[in-house]
């Protein structure tokens, strides 16, 4: 399915989202963990989730942290 350019106000939002996601598990910032959770957020938004609140509140309960820190290299953990 074709998407629409995400504008600078989705970015935005998604980045509160994974900002919230981050402080919910109280988690120090991590370029592959927020990759991670950025791609989850994106999806989350292009499935209809619109509202910074819907975003956070949908990645909180769709990643658990374990989830993520899952697919790391085992270096990285």
């Amino acid at each position: 399915m074709n998407h629409p350019a995400l504008t600078s106000t989705d970015l935005k939002k998604l980045s509160v989202a994974v900002q919230n996601w981050y402080r919910h598990y109280h988690l120090p910032l991590d370029e592959t963990i927020s990759s991670h959770v950025c791609a989850a957020a994106i999806a989350i938004y292009q499935d209809g989730a619109i509202s910074i609140d819907d975003i956070s509140r949908l990645l909180i309960a769709r990643v658990p942290p374990g989830q993520v820190s899952a697919k790391m290299p085992q270096t990285l953990q």
